[in-house]
């Protein structure tokens, strides 16, 4: 279920994209006909672009003629109430898909923040408006961990894991938790990320809302979408 928002879609894209870059020491986008561009600089994900006119196929094709186009990979990202259509134009050009991912935003006034399971501990450091989240088992292994960066009043969520051997004890809850916190303590009052499928229920079980499907497309011969 997506939920009605009242910011315009490309609007919140962009408050995603700043978090999200500022979470990972990416250089500010740059503006581009119809989305922005990001460079990653890494071997299997040079640039990444986003779209800002979701809606808009011819638009959207034009991003991916310019993915597909590239002589470095080429990531494109496009949040859409239309992602049937968005999946199937990037695979026809030759991309490949995940198709189900979504963006997803809270309030973190109300947000929930479940202490650590027995056993476990929670750092949080904050370093230039990025707080990050560790949970620690008692034997000093890292068993969780997850970012969250603000710009302005978002707190835009990214890379939340947890180690396979720490699975299913509710770690990804408490570091959502953290975070939120941290968030809260830095000025941030609405929490946004993008959700793969199996992160999705954890963040909605925690209040987060769907606020619109995402398609991310990658060249065939890059490594596996993360």
């Amino acid at each position: 279920m997506v939920t009605e928002i009242a910011t315009s879609l490309p609007e919140l894209v962009e408050r995603w994209q700043r978090g999200w870059g500022a979470s990972r020491g990416f250089d500010p986008a740059i503006p581009l006909p119809g989305g922005l561009s990001v460079e990653i600089r890494l071997p299997h994900r040079q640039t990444e672009l986003i779209s800002l006119t979701p809606d808009d196929l011819d638009s959207v094709r034009s991003l991916v003629d310019r993915a597909v186009g590239a002589d470095v990979p080429v990531w494109l990202t496009v949040m859409t109430s239309r992602p049937d259509e968005v999946d199937q134009i990037m695979r026809t050009a030759g991309l490949t898909t995940l198709p189900d991912e979504s963006l997803m935003s809270a309030d973190l006034a109300v947000h929930p923040y479940p202490g650590p399971p027995e056993g476990y501990a929670v750092e949080v450091t904050v370093e230039r408006d990025v707080a990050t989240a560790v949970a620690v088992h008692a034997s000093g292994e890292i068993a969780a961990r997850g970012y969250l960066a603000v710009v302005g009043t978002d707190g835009i969520v990214d890379m939340v894991s947890t180690e396979p051997a720490h699975q299913r004890r509710g770690l990804g809850s408490t570091i959502m938790g953290a975070l939120a916190e941290a968030g809260r303590g830095l000025g941030a009052t609405t929490g946004l990320l993008l959700a793969s499928p199996q992160g999705r229920g954890l963040y909605k079980s925690l209040g987060w809302r769907v606020c619109s499907p995402a398609v991310v497309g990658k060249p065939v011969s890059g490594a596996p979408i993360s």
